[in-house]
This record gives C-alpha cells, sequence and structure tokens, in this order.
C-alpha cells in the first residue's frame, strides 16, 4: 500500500504503511530488544561495581593479562587495588594528575612502551613477561569464532534494522 502525498506535490512511492497490528507487534519487538539491552547494561554496571569494590578492599591481588591490549585496564585496576588516586600516581611518576588522567581516560593509548614501563614501576606491580607464538593451525581455530559470531550477529540485526528504516519512513511521511 502507498500513500499519495499532499495536493500539488508528488505522491510517495514505496512507502508500506504498518497495520495497527503489525506496527503493535514492531513496536513490542523494538521495546522487548530495549528492555533486554538495558538490562545488560545494568549487570555490566553491577559487575563493574562489584570488581571495584574488589580491588579496592584488597580481595583481588593478581590481575591476568591475557593480550597486550589487556593491559591499560589491568594498570587501572592496579592503581585501584593499592588505593592510590590518580593524583598520587602522578606524583610517583613526576608529572601533573592531568596527565594521568589522560592516560586512564584513553586507555594509554598515547603512552610510550617506556612511560607504561615507568606506570608499572611507580605502581611497584611485578610483571612475567611471556610472549606466546601459536602454531598457523590455532590461529586459525581461533579466528573461527570470531567469523562465526558476526555471522550470527548479522542475521538477528538485519531483521530488526528493515524494521526500524519502515517506521523512520512512516514517521518522516506523516511528519511532513
Amino acid at each position: 500500500m502507498t500513500r499519495k502525498g499532499r495536493a500539488g506535490s508528488s505522491p510517495a512511492i514505496g512507502i508500506e504503511i504498518l497495520s495497527g497490528k503489525r506496527l503493535l507487534d514492531l513496536i513490542q519487538r523494538l521495546l522487548e530488544v530495549q528492555r533486554r539491552a538495558l538490562e545488560s547494561q545494568r549487570d555490566e554496571l553491577r559487575s563493574e561495581v562489584e570488581q571495584y569494590e574488589s580491588l579496592r578492599e584488597g580481595k583481588i591481588s593478581t590481575l591476568v593479562v591475557e593480550d597486550f591490549a589487556e593491559l591499560p585496564t589491568a594498570l587501572i585496576k592496579a592503581r585501584i587495588a593499592q588505593r592510590l588516586t590518580q593524583k598520587e600516581l602522578a606524583q610517583r611518576l613526576g608529572v601533573k594528575e592531568q596527565q594521568v588522567q589522560r592516560w586512564e581516560a584513553n586507555d594509554y593509548a598515547g603512552a610510550s612502551i617506556e612511560t607504561l614501563r615507568s606506570v608499572i614501576e611507580a605502581l611497584g606491580v611485578a610483571t612475567r613477561e611471556e610472549l606466546f607464538v601459536p602454531s598457523s593451525e590455532l590461529k586459525a581455530t581461533l579466528e573461527f569464532p570470531q567469523a562465526t559470531f558476526r555471522g550470527a550477529a548479522n542475521e538477528l540485526w538485519d531483521p530488526l534494522e528493515d524494521s526500524i528504516g519502515t517506521i523512520n519512513q512512516r514517521y518522516h511521511m506523516e511528519g511532513t
């Protein structure tokens, strides 16, 4: 079904007007997706607060870093576990507090290896350096699940995205 434009304007082409039941079903699905997303965010925040409290209370004494990309988060957690403020860490490093704030806010993205080494020393944390060199067979096994997950996520998202597009088109048609 298409909707004709206003008098004197060209008609809208190919915009589907959803029936009451289809529109209600779509809105209910969108609300359910939104509810699940909010619940997921709530659960993540609870987990982060619990982890922060565990760090502050000294319940966590070992941080495992499986990937170099996890090092910045581990350094922030180590600072929290030692009950150091950013200002106190900055004083130990001989830099301004704002510098530590920037490093942490950006997950040490602009920090050099030497800076990371200085932060590790200032925190007084012990590190164990290991490099794992996987075989080509293991590398292929590790890459497969990511591709599978991406495909499944796209299969779930595409129909929802189409429905959102239909709602947007209808909204814009009614608003003009």
